[in-house]
């Protein structure tokens, strides 16, 4: 996964008009939480309007390589236990 989007981090900051080519990306693992490890991915671009589309591009083109490499994006799942009339009604 640190590959794969690595990978396509640089491939924006050197095709995306704004991108800066000459700058490495920042990936850093941050913490477990309940459903994933979080991490933070920075990029730079030339200015601020120029962020947008980076950052814009740069998301497209992490998840179409996810999918690719099927790495999976998971969702948190919460499992709720109802009792009394609450439990009569959703059953």
């Amino acid at each position: 996964m640190e590959r794969v989007t690595r990978q396509e981090a640089r491939w924006v900051m050197q095709k995306v008009d704004g991108g800066l080519a000459t700058e490495e990306p920042f990936f850093a693992y941050l913490t477990f939480n309940d459903s994933s490890i979080d991490f933070e991915l920075i990029v730079k671009a030339v200015d601020y309007l120029h962020h947008r589309q980076v950052h814009n591009q740069l998301i497209k083109r992490i998840h179409a390589r996810y999918n690719k490499e099927k790495i999976v994006i998971p969702f948190p799942i919460r499992t709720l236990e109802l009792s009394g009339a609450l439990a009569k009604k959703m059953s």
